[in-house]
C-alpha cells in the first residue's frame, strides 16, 4: 500500500503545551489500485530541543494491514507536513 495524502486533520484539545493531538484521514493505494480511506489519530511531541516525536496511536482500516513500515511513511509524512506548515495549529471551536 502507498500514501496518497493525509487530509481532514483536526486538533483535539489538550492542556499540554508542547503535545498536540490530532485526529484525520489517511488515504492509500493498495496493491490492487483501490483507493482506501482510513481514519487515524496521531500524536506530535516537541521535544526541549526543538524536535519532534510522532506517535500514530490508532489507524482504523478494515482488513488491518498497517505495516511498521507504512507506520513510518506516515510520520515521515506529517512530519513533512509539519516542516511546511499544513499541520492545523487551531483548534475549529476557536476560530
Amino acid at each position: 500500500m502507498k500514501i496518497i495524502q493525509i487530509d481532514k486533520l483536526a486538533l483535539i484539545d489538550n492542556h499540554i503545551y508542547y503535545i498536540k493531538k490530532y485526529v484525520g484521514n489517511v488515504v492509500f493505494l493498495n496493491k490492487h489500485s483501490r483507493i482506501v480511506r482510513a481514519d487515524m489519530k496521531f500524536t506530535l511531541e516537541i521535544g526541549a530541543l526543538g524536535d519532534f516525536k510522532v506517535s500514530v496511536d490508532a489507524i482504523d482500516l478494515e482488513a488491518n494491514l498497517i505495516t511498521d513500515t507504512m507506520k513510518n511513511d506516515i510520520r515521515d509524512r506529517i512530519l513533512e507536513m509539519e516542516q511546511s506548515g499544513d499541520l492545523p495549529g487551531v483548534m475549529p471551536e476557536a476560530l
